[in-house]
């Protein structure tokens, strides 16, 4: 495939094109591939210059692979695949504008005539008299994909932005997009063994006629806005049903998982499923979770989708819950117990304040005036709860409670 001399060599291709056809009319005169500022120069014959002017990638080809270069099942990198945009322009000998405008009218002929670049014009613009030209090693001939070359509809103030940056003298010109052009990739294609046997036991895919098992959603107790250990989880959805029903329970920030077995009161929309108190509380942390659960049914092992679910610190103990104006430290205790990887603030007030020791878990206070504080422990994104859900009305918790003298 083409490497990175496919823009020389479409350029090339063009330029002998350009040439080959209007050769009559340029009599001893050129076709030239220079920038707008350059192209006349002190030539005053005939002349057409065929400036590249732009290039950009295909947003219809990123992340495509390169036609016939990998197999199924392979990984390939995707080519740098471009358009190129050009800029035809013509000049009369002795600046003749009629004779300008001749030129041009033979150049846009012949590109129109030409839309699309064959091989055989590829491999004779690149490969002229030498067998080994440095262009011809391009293979762009032996792209797949044929490079078409379409005229582009451009205003005159569109025109007009293309020259000013030369602050060349404008010329009557024709834009042209060739495209498109593939570069192949230098990284290597990740080529898998084949494979040899497709599932258990080798029965390949298995086709079931019937829905799987899915959650609609997590209730807790009370409306609670997060789970607390020692909380039952109500867990609706449909076909729940089955044999060797676990709760899969996995920590988004960790990645570990627990499983619990449900509670019997289920049925196939609702099943039940507690939480451990602080005391079992090893394995937990707090943070977010996503809920899943796995059921045997018809001989087969179902994973349903994942709900959220955020687990609270419950916060067991402050020292001292009582202290004077000023500054002080303030213990706490929590279950689940933090862990030194988890980020963990108290909530003061409007201040959020960083834990100024994980073992034991402390916070300094600074400037602390007299009144009674409602505080939070925030561990990885997640607030304990400060409020008694189970009271009416609704009460602050007072094990969350600080009383300033």
């Amino acid at each position: 495939m083409s490497n990175s001399l496919a823009i020389a060599a479409t350029t090339t291709t063009l330029r002998s094109l350009l040439f080959q056809g209007t050769r009559d009319e340029l009599g001893s005169g050129s076709v030239t591939t220079r920038p707008l500022d350059k192209a006349r120069g002190s030539n005053d014959g005939n002349q057409i210059n065929l400036f590249l002017y732009h290039t950009a990638e295909s947003s219809a080809w990123r992340n495509m692979d390169m036609p016939q270069q990998s197999k199924a099942g392979e990984t390939s990198p995707f080519p740098l695949a471009l358009e190129l945009y050009y800029l035809v322009t013509a000049y009369g000998e002795n600046d003749n504008d009629i004779q300008s405008h001749r030129l041009l009218g033979q150049a846009m002929s012949v590109l129109h005539d030409r839309a699309v670049l064959n091989s055989a014009d590829i491999e004779l613009a690149t490969r002229p008299n030498e067998i080994d030209s440095p262009l011809f090693s391009s293979d762009l001939h032996r792209q797949i994909e044929r490079i078409r070359i379409a005229l582009l509809k451009l205003s005159f103030d569109e025109m007009s932005q293309i020259w000013r940056p030369f602050q060349a003298q404008y010329r009557i010109s024709a834009a042209y997009q060739a495209s498109i052009v593939l570069i192949e990739s230098g990284l290597p294609v990740k080529t898998p063994l084949p494979v040899l046997r497709r599932g258990s036991e080798d029965r390949g895919a298995i086709a079931v006629a019937e829905l799987p098992p899915s959650l609609l959603e997590i209730a807790l107790a009370n409306r609670k806005p997060s789970a607390e250990l020692g909380d039952t989880l109500v867990i609706r959805g449909d076909r729940l049903n089955g044999e060797n029903m676990t709760v899969r329970f996995r920590s988004v920030l960790s990645d570990s998982e627990i499983e619990l077995v449900p509670d019997l009161d289920l049925t196939a929309n609702e099943i039940r499923v507690s939480l451990p108190d602080a005391s079992d509380a090893t394995p937990w942390i707090s943070g977010i979770y996503t809920v899943a659960v796995k059921v045997r049914r018809a001989n087969l092992n179902w994973t349903t989708n994942d709900l959220p679910l955020a687990l609270a610190p419950t916060v067991t103990n402050i020292e001292p819950s009582t202290a004077p104006r000023g500054d002080f430290t303030l213990t706490l205790t929590c279950a689940p117990a933090v862990r030194s990887t988890q980020r963990v603030t108290l909530l003061w007030g409007d201040r959020e304040i960083l834990a100024d020791s994980m073992t034991p878990l402390s916070f300094r206070i600074t400037n602390a005036q007299p009144g009674e504080y409602v505080i939070r422990l925030r561990v990885d994104r997640v607030d304990s709860i400060p409020v008694n859900f189970a009271e009416r009305p609704l009460q602050f918790a007072s094990n969350q409670k600080v009383r300033i003298l």
